[in-house]
């Protein structure tokens, strides 16, 4: 397996972009709620949410994976367990379709997507702190 664990440069330059990437989408979770509900209500009517999430929740959690694959207890741990569950579920996804299909199946309440997108804040932040990029 690809391992860059020993660059840190590689290691300050992912932890910068996942800390970037999580504070933008949580942004737009706290803004854009009800936007994210009718993207969300779309896919599970389009009857592709399995695909379509699983496209692009692999080409990002394979990035985060493979290039931030450090075990170490610290806050960039958060990057490498993130990034391996994102591409878990990516897998998942793009194999198993249906499961995104039933993941949907509940409507989502409107201040979810706020709580989510503080949460995703609050860990992009810390990418950022831990990146040298705050």
């Amino acid at each position: 397996m690809l391992e860059v664990t020993g660059d840190s440069s590689v290691v300050q330059a992912v932890e910068f972009i996942f800390g970037v990437t999580f504070v933008v989408y949580g942004l737009s979770h706290m803004l854009q709620g009800e936007a994210w509900r009718r993207f969300f209500r779309s896919l599970k009517e389009g009857g592709n949410a399995g695909i379509i999430i699983g496209m692009y929740t692999f080409a990002t959690g394979i990035v985060f994976a493979l290039l931030h694959n450090r075990w170490t207890v610290d806050l960039g741990l958060v990057v490498t367990l993130v990034g391996w569950a994102m591409l878990f579920k990516a897998v998942l996804y793009l194999l198993l379709p249906s499961l995104a299909e039933r993941a949907l199946r509940h409507e989502v309440k409107r201040n979810a997507f706020k709580i989510v997108g503080v949460l995703m804040i609050a860990v992009g932040v810390a990418a950022l702190v831990n990146a040298g990029g705050i």
